[in-house]
């Protein structure tokens, strides 16, 4: 799923290490690479999607990238359009929007746009990571395609 950057962050917020971590996030998403995430998940990594539970909480780093591991090869000719990022104050949590259209792998149309609230957290060895994610996301697309999930695995 190739990720376009339809939203263009301003010159001062370039340099944010928090930036620089969201779009590596959205960029291993985009590209679907699970090995990219590993070093900026921490291991009890919590990831949420609301509303409603077409999909359980994950609590783990390991956890998350297997749920994507089994959801990404559903998605056929996708393509990704980073639309926005939001940065706190703090610099400890980012909003990130990802539109994603296309046609799943079963010639399905598929379209959504997702929210992403990630926070990070300093570590031990001075790097940050993110620790947690609320994923809103388009309930109709998803419980589609959670449904498409759950009958190939009967």
């Amino acid at each position: 799923m190739p990720l376009t950057q339809s939203f263009k962050l301003p010159a001062e917020k370039q340099e944010s290490p928090l930036a620089k971590l969201g779009l590596e996030y959205a960029q291993a998403l985009g590209n679907s690479d699970t090995t990219r995430l590993l070093p900026i998940l921490v291991e009890d990594y919590h990831h949420v999607f609301l509303p409603g539970t077409a999909f359980p909480t994950l609590t783990t780093r390991a956890q998350f990238v297997a749920h994507l591991e089994a959801v990404l090869p559903y998605f056929g000719e996708i393509t990704g359009d980073l639309k926005e990022i939001v940065i706190s104050e703090d610099a400890n949590t980012i909003v990130l929007q990802i539109g994603v259209s296309g046609t799943m792998s079963d010639g399905t149309p598929y379209s959504s746009d997702n929210l992403f609230i990630l926070h990070a957290a300093q570590q031990a060895d001075g790097s940050l990571k993110f620790v947690s994610a609320k994923e809103f996301y388009n309930t109709k697309s998803s419980d589609e395609l959670a449904a498409r999930l759950g009958a190939s695995k009967a």
